[in-house]
């Protein structure tokens, strides 16, 4: 699941249309990974 979710996430970091892609990239690469953490730890996820 969290290999999928962080495989979506990846993509041309800047773009014309989105600037500010490549730190919305880090945090959702970052935000799925401590969702994963917290599945793996509490397993409610």
């Amino acid at each position: 699941m969290v290999e999928s979710a962080e495989t979506n996430v990846v993509r041309p970091a800047v773009t014309a249309e989105d600037p500010n892609g490549f730190f919305r990239q880090i945090i959702a690469v970052v935000h799925y990974g401590l969702c994963g953490i917290f599945a793996a730890v509490f397993g409610e996820f």
